[in-house]
């Protein structure tokens, strides 16, 4: 009780911090840049795993599939490089330059990236050097310095708003700030009482926007030759879990619902740095038993350890014609209103 009460006070600052700056934003005292090319923005106002970045490379594909061209933004949280890099995609870099999200992320879409923690800087150099037409910005929800077309909130079914501002809860902004969002996305397990409960608390707060939900899809297991591992093959197959992410617990649940015997499952701090001496401690507690870690932890390690299995992930949103329809509709009509300018 007496920890629980001095994360409360420590809780206080923060809120207080946090408040303050929404409202000089909101007020107009904090000034937005504004990029030329439509910005759409993928973030929470919780800390902790919603889905952020699934989110973005299911927007990336979306555009791709539109033949529109496009560049992501990121602070790049974890990494050790304080260098700010504006590149054409992350083949040539680390997880320790860019960090593990951009360099997943780049994986994925092969897109340009601007890493730093100035967006509106590194967007725009990365602008004179690629000349992208749409910028997806990455965890940008909190980040208010850039102007962006389209706020999309991701809100966890399951701890939607956060149980009290950071340290003590997951808030990091008050819920006022949920008003400035224009899409909802609910993440994780959406049961109808909790998507009922979240929109009664986003209509309280003055959201109006549109709300959908999405789901993990667990897709499969891939070796470490880069293969899908067939699924009448996963039933029932032993695996050693370790991950360096803050929903662990989700990454062992989706394990699981493959029907993974999970023989051990060891949780590191986010964005944990590992090295090759843990990889190969791992290999020694988990005595034979294959290795099981998640894409983000393995764009993280790299390369250089070829035993790791990784579990992918992506996201499924429900109505995504409808939500596809909302981002070309948005980019559309920022190009239009461009063109007239």
């Amino acid at each position: 009780m007496i920890f629980k009460g001095g994360l409360f006070l420590l809780s206080l600052p923060y809120a207080i911090i946090s408040t303050a700056r929404t409202l000089l934003y909101d007020y107009g005292v904090f000034s937005i840049k504004r990029l030329p090319v439509p910005v759409i923005s993928v973030g929470n106002i919780t800390s902790g795993g919603t889905g952020k970045t699934p989110m973005i490379i299911c927007i990336g594909e979306i555009l791709k599939e539109a033949k529109i061209t496009f560049a992501v933004l990121s602070r790049g949280y974890g990494r050790k490089s304080m260098q700010p890099f504006a590149i054409k995609n992350g083949e040539d870099f680390t997880a320790l330059q860019i960090g593990d999200e951009p360099k997943m992320i780049s994986e994925k879409l092969n897109c340009p990236l601007g890493i730093a923690a100035d967006r509106y800087r590194i967007g725009s150099l990365l602008l004179k050097k690629f000349g992208s037409s749409v910028i997806l910005l990455d965890d940008g929800f909190s980040h208010r310095r850039l102007h962006r077309d389209l706020n999309i909130l991701l809100i966890d079914a399951e701890n939607p708003f956060g149980n009290g501002f950071l340290p003590k809860g997951r808030l990091r902004e008050p819920l006022i700030a949920l008003k400035r969002a224009n899409v909802v996305v609910i993440t994780g397990v959406p049961t109808e009482e909790r998507i009922v409960r979240i929109t009664e608390k986003l209509k309280e707060k003055g959201f109006s926007g549109r709300i959908f939900t999405a789901r993990r899809k667990v897709e499969s297991v891939i070796s470490p030759s880069g293969e899908k591992v067939p699924s009448e093959e996963l039933n029932g197959k032993p695996y050693f879990l370790f991950s360096g992410i803050e929903g662990h617990a989700k990454f062992e649940a989706s394990a699981k619902s493959l029907g993974i015997d999970v023989k051990g499952s060891v949780s590191y701090p986010d964005h944990y740095p590992f090295d090759k001496q843990e990889i190969e401690q791992m290999k020694k507690e988990a005595k034979g038993i294959p290795l099981l870690t998640t894409e983000k932890d393995l764009a993280r390690i790299g390369d250089s350890m070829n035993c790791l299995n990784t579990l992918r992930i992506t996201i499924d949103v429900e109505n995504k014609e409808q939500f596809k329809e909302i981002i070309l509709k948005k980019i559309n009509c920022m190009h239009l209103k461009e063109k007239k300018q």
